[in-house]
C-alpha cells in the first residue's frame, strides 16, 4: 500500500498525535478515542454506536484487558458522538452546554445529585474533556492549547456544579460580578 500523501498524511498525523494524548491519559481512554475515530471515519453517529450495541462489546474488551472504569471509558464514544458532531470547530463555549442534553456525557462525568444539586466528578471531567481535545486534535481543529485552559478554568469556576458546568467559566465571572451590585441597588 503506498504511504498517505498531502491531506492524508496530515490527517494520519494528527490521529496519531490525539491518540498519543489519550495514551498519556490512561489505555481506557486511548481505546474509547480510536474507537470513536473509527466510528466517524465510517459515518456512524451516537444513534448508530447504540444500535449496533458497541458499548457492551468495547466495556467487555475493555475489562477483560484490566482497564479500571472500563464501563465508563465504553461510555465515552457514545458522549463524544452525542456532544461534539464537529471535532475540527471544537470551542469549549459551545461544547460545555451541550454535555447536559446527553445522558452518555453525563454519566462519563458521573453526574449525581446530593441534597438538591447536581455535582459531576473530577475524574469523569478530566477524562471526557481529555477524550475531546484528542478527538479535536485528530480533526485538526485549531486553539486546542487555548481550549484547554477554558476546560480547566470552567473546571475550576463551576466547584464541581454540574450547572455551573454547563454554563462554563465566563458566567461564574459574570454571575460573581453582578450579585453586589444588586446588593447595592436593593440598599438604595
Amino acid at each position: 500500500a503506498a504511504a498517505p500523501s498531502g491531506r492524508d498524511a496530515a490527517a494520519v498525523a494528527l490521529a496519531q498525535a490525539g491518540v498519543a494524548a489519550a495514551e498519556a491519559a490512561g489505555w481506557g481512554l486511548a481505546t474509547a478515542l480510536r474507537a470513536t475515530l473509527a466510528l466517524g471515519a465510517l459515518g456512524v453517529g451516537a444513534d448508530g454506536y447504540r444500535e449496533l450495541r458497541l458499548r457492551g462489546a468495547l466495556e467487555g474488551a475493555l475489562a477483560a484487558s484490566g482497564v479500571d472504569d472500563a464501563a465508563v471509558a465504553a461510555r465515552l464514544p457514545e458522549a463524544l458522538l452525542e456532544s461534539l458532531p464537529d471535532p475540527a470547530a471544537f470551542d469549549p463555549r459551545t461544547w460545555l452546554p451541550t454535555l447536559g442534553a446527553s445522558p452518555a456525557a453525563r454519566a462519563a462525568l458521573g453526574v449525581h445529585e446530593h441534597e438538591g444539586v447536581r455535582w459531576f466528578r473530577q475524574e469523569g471531567f478530566r477524562r471526557l474533556t481529555a477524550a475531546a481535545l484528542g478527538l479535536a486534535a485528530a480533526a485538526g481543529a485549531a486553539g486546542l492549547e487555548a481550549a484547554q485552559r477554558k476546560l480547566a478554568d470552567a473546571e475550576r469556576s463551576s466547584e464541581y456544579r454540574f450547572e455551573a458546568l454547563l454554563r462554563g467559566p465566563a458566567d461564574a465571572t459574570v454571575d460573581a460580578a453582578v450579585e453586589p451590585e444588586a446588593g447595592a441597588d436593593e440598599e438604595a
